[in-house]
């Protein structure tokens, strides 16, 4: 499970427990991302969610792949040209078609996106 930490500068009243200031806890980035608190219909494959003109509810604070504040990752815009140009050059030179209409379900507590089964796909040079 892939877990980020953060320093509380202020006590954090979280109902039932107080987090005094000085502590340091831990984010578990796999119940945000399935939480209905920050996203609709959680448990579905949904890609059109992150598009900027999504009719889906997106709370963009509960995604953070390259963390915020302080530990922000210096490389993330680099990472993000970088993964739209070999995803856009892919798309140039193949035609695909996924063979298994309903899309894969990701693995629990993978460090990253794993799908739990194959994904078969059919590939024709363009």
């Amino acid at each position: 499970m892939h877990v980020t930490n953060r320093a509380v500068v202020a006590d954090l009243d979280l109902g039932p427990v107080v987090v005094p200031a000085g502590w340091e806890i831990l984010i578990p980035e796999y119940v945000l991302l399935r939480s209905s608190r920050y996203f609709e219909r959680p448990s579905e494959f949904l890609p059109h969610r992150w598009t900027d003109h999504s009719p889906l509810r997106l709370e963009r604070r509960a995604y953070f792949p390259f963390l915020t504040g302080p530990k922000f990752c210096v490389g993330s815009h680099f990472a993000l040209l970088e993964a739209t140009e070999a995803v856009g050059r892919f798309l140039d030179r193949f035609q695909h078609e996924m063979l298994d209409p309903e899309p894969p379900w990701g693995r629990e507590f993978a460090l990253s996106f794993a799908p739990d089964r194959r994904m078969p796909c059919r590939l024709a040079r363009r």
